[in-house]
């Protein structure tokens, strides 16, 4: 456990890992004149991950140990320092540097600055995915020689194919490395500087889609009241620190946000030097996400998809300067799954029904969850399956909030943002709902992320109060008194569903199957309408990229009603979400490591002195927690949360150490799976494992106590006789 000023060490190491080599970067390269600056702190983890990722195949190619990738980024980090240095003494001269920013550019960093404080007191949940991060990181920071195939959870398993160039876990670990804390501890803080990240992320997004900078503060208000509201247990904060809350919350929409930057160059007059940098950033950020978590690739794939198609349908032949970056995601995505399809292809997903969550604890729960219709996720047959719509609105009224504006999108179906949210909705809808495109979705992302789809929706959430405000601001500013009334009856209906939903659509209350189709279906028509008759607004260059809001009396009306109904809508949840942070931040008083779901005292205390590359004989899932704890390899994993490649042999390991800790198994059968498995340490828990207790005290000569009390113990296999001794006649 550290304290807090520790802790402070950690965030600023990590803040100079994340974002310095990026920053230094894109500084350089001019991105500060391209894009609206509140996208910078993504587009500097982009930077960094571009940075990082060569150094670390270097490293891990060679055995290195990240003492090396500390100095190489050193390196790096200074020559892009002096390159700089030598570049702002001819600006300085000049007094050619960007203008102060106004009051405007000062309120655009409330809502991430207010996010610090709530992202560091909930911090991150050390559950699940996080250990398996936190393991992987911890043997990149502690291992002599590390390597592509020495830093996984077995001595010989197989890579998991989402991360198989480890970019975030090397982040962690050299964290770690430089602070010598733990890498549970910087997983734990690491939320404080991405939560924030991630709401000035959807700021921007919001900025660039509506080209105003009040767009950009709506935006990343909605997108922090979402946050901590829109989520049961605030899950963008408690997992704040894994690839795929980052990939969902900063890498997703500054991929979105590139797109209508180069789109909006190409249709403009834009320095062509500045349209080759946007690409060029665009690429960059495509590639940060085949890197952090490929899976995420068909998500993109898929919100491009919709964003084309509402466009082309919506715009006619408008969308013509979207064909490029998308011909450029497009591209990138092709050739980074190519380069690493070796890995891909050895996947073998757990059979559509199963729940990578449910834990596998007992030996008879390996069978019964895999392949398995876990109630409340899937619906339909293992051929033809959906995810079911409670799923999707699990947050309460705010998902069904970005839902139903998406039909108020309809009226502004000329500008390019109304694309996005039609666009994104209508996909992500279609891809959770249909019985037939949900599979594709599995088989293209698994199980385990398919039915994330529905997160991806808090980028419409967000945009979801902007709407209501262009659409009032519009109506308000050009359109008779008859426009205000529609206005009024947007907010009185949007009202009167947010209250009818209550927090989780609840029966008795507008249920989820039937919302969600008939939403569909009257976007789906609705777009279709547009397409086909002249109600299809005309596309004028001169037009297209102006100012959506504009300064009067009618944007701060307008936000007042966005605002209004947002809040009178999540009211029932509101209280409940905070209510949560409050005790759940008080019942953690002290970080991680003293917390008794990660490991047990005895636990610690033994492998305290484990060195690293020892491998722990344990039940599964307490060996997925131990790898999080210290550099040692595991004979099992939880069966569930392991890559089911066949190097890794899933199964067969999870029967092994079933066969070892069974209360009838022979003293040579034990012997025999001690040597072939190569085990150091062996975890005995005397409630359960009586049998395997008795073993060790009839082969004490066999064995060294390292740590116990009187309800488990850790013992260190000192000498392999036991086989020889019991061949003997």
């Amino acid at each position: 456990m550290i304290a807090g000023s520790e802790h402070l060490l950690v965030l600023v190491v990590a803040m100079l890992v994340i974002y310095a080599p990026g920053a230094l970067m894109a500084t350089l390269l001019g991105l500060h004149r391209t894009l609206p600056w509140i996208l910078l702190p993504a587009v500097s983890l982009v930077g960094s991950v571009v940075i990082l990722v060569p150094l670390l195949v270097v490293m891990l190619s060679l055995g290195l140990p990240i003492a090396w990738l500390a100095g190489g980024l050193g390196a790096v980090v200074t020559l892009l320092g002096a390159l700089l240095v030598r570049r702002a003494v001819p600006l300085r001269r000049s007094r050619r540097w960007r203008p102060r920013p106004d009051r405007l550019d000062l309120l655009l960093v409330l809502p991430p600055l207010v996010m610090v404080p709530v992202a560091y007191v909930i911090g991150e949940v050390i559950a699940h995915d996080a250990l398996y991060h936190a393991a992987q990181a911890l043997k990149l920071a502690t291992l002599d020689s590390p390597t592509f195939a020495n830093t996984l959870q077995f001595p010989d398993g197989g890579p998991h194919p989402g991360y198989f160039v480890p970019a975030w876990h090397a982040i962690i670990g050299l964290v770690a490395w430089v602070t010598k804390a733990a890498t549970l501890e910087v997983i734990s803080v690491l939320p404080t500087i991405l939560v924030p990240a991630g709401v000035a992320t959807q700021a921007g997004l919001a900025q660039v889609l509506f080209q105003s900078r009040l767009a950009g503060l709506a935006g990343g208000a909605v997108a922090a009241w979402v946050y901590v509201v829109g989520y049961a247990k605030m899950q963008p904060i408690t997992q704040g620190s894994q690839p795929r809350q980052v990939s969902i919350d900063l890498l997703l929409p500054l991929v979105v946000a590139l797109i209508f930057v180069v789109a909006r160059s190409r249709a403009g007059s834009a320095d062509r030097n500045q349209r080759h940098i946007a690409t060029g950033a665009l690429v960059a950020a495509v590639s940060a996400l085949v890197v952090l978590h490929v899976s995420y690739v068909a998500l993109m794939g898929l919100v491009v998809a919709g964003i084309m198609v509402a466009g082309a349908m919506c715009a006619g032949r408008g969308v013509a300067p979207f064909a490029a970056p998308a011909a450029v995601v497009l591209a990138t995505c092709i050739a980074g799954v190519a380069l690493l399809s070796p890995t891909l292809s050895t996947l073998e997903d757990f059979l559509p029904g199963a729940d990578p969550d449910v834990v596998a604890a007992q030996p008879d729960r390996l069978d019964q969850s895999r392949g398995a219709q876990v109630d409340g996720l899937f619906r339909g047959t293992e051929e033809a399956f959906r995810l079911d719509p409670r799923w999707t609105v699990r947050g309460g009224p705010v998902p069904v909030l970005a839902i139903m504006a998406s039909v108020l999108a309809l009226v502004l179906a000329r500008f390019p943002a109304a694309w996005y949210l039609l666009g994104t909705t209508a996909a992500l809808l279609v891809a959770t709902l249909s019985t037939h495109v949900f599979p594709l979705a599995v088989g293209a992302m698994g199980p385990a992320q398919a039915k994330r789809l529905p997160l991806v929706l808090p980028m419409a959430p967000l945009l979801t109060l902007l709407v209501l405000l262009v659409a009032a601001g519009y109506g308000l500013s050009r359109t008779p008194a008859a426009h205000r009334w529609w206005l009024v009856a947007c907010a009185a209906i949007g009202g009167g569903l947010f209250l009818g939903t209550g927090r989780y659509m609840e029966v008795g209350r507008p249920s989820p199957e039937v919302v969600l189709p008939v939403v569909l279906g009257i976007l789906v028509a609705g777009t279709v309408l547009l397409a086909t008759s002249r109600l299809r607004p005309a596309w004028r260059r001169d037009a297209d990229w102006s100012p959506v809001l504009e300064r009067g009396i009618a944007v701060p009306g307008a936000m007042l009603v966005g605002f209004g109904v947002l809040l009178l809508g999540t009211a029932p949840v509101a209280a409940d979400r905070i209510a949560w942070a409050v005790d759940f931040a008080s019942e953690r008083p002290a970080r991680v490591l003293d917390w008794p779901r990660v490991a047990h005292p005895v636990l610690q205390e033994a492998l305290a002195t484990a060195a690293p590359g020892e491998t722990l004989m344990a039940p599964p899932v307490a060996s997925y927690r131990m790898m999080a704890v210290a550099p040692v390899y595991v004979v099992s994993s939880d069966p569930l949360s392991t890559a089911n490649v066949p190097a890794n042999r899933i199964e067969e390991r999870f029967a092994t150490v079933q066969r070892f800790y069974a209360a009838d198994a022979p003293d040579d059968e034990r012997f025999r799976i001690l040597a072939e498995t190569g085990t150091d340490l062996v975890y005995v828990d005397h409630r359960r494992h009586g049998g395997l207790l008795e073993f060790i005290e009839r082969n004490d000569g066999s064995f060294e106590l390292v740590a116990g009390d009187a309800g488990s113990s850790v013992h260190r296999v000192v000498r392999s006789a036991g086989p020889l001794r019991a061949q003997e006649p």
